[in-house]
């Protein structure tokens, strides 16, 4: 379906970051966002998601990041949910 409203993405680890940066970088396909113990981004976000302005964010419908407090890479998880939020 090429509907947005029809599409979600997902991944795990270095699929994760995969699909946030998939996800977040074409906005109009797709409605869903899940990314689950992300790893391989680096701390400075702003280049890698140069269209996601507080407009765009607002365009998902949710963007679920989940990671485990004893995974090593919560860390970095919740930096780039703190830097979503200031995006909103």
């Amino acid at each position: 379906d090429t509907n947005k409203k029809s599409r979600a993405l997902a991944g795990l680890s270095m699929g994760g970051a995969e699909t946030l940066f998939t996800a977040l970088n074409y906005p109009d396909r797709f409605q869903h966002v899940a990314a689950f113990s992300f790893g391989g981004l680096p701390q400075d976000f702003a280049p890698l998601f140069p269209k996601l302005t507080d407009a765009v964010n607002a365009q998902f419908s949710s963007i679920y990041i989940a990671c485990g407090v004893d995974d090593r890479l919560i860390g970095i998880n919740r930096q780039f949910s703190a830097w979503l939020k200031e995006k909103n």
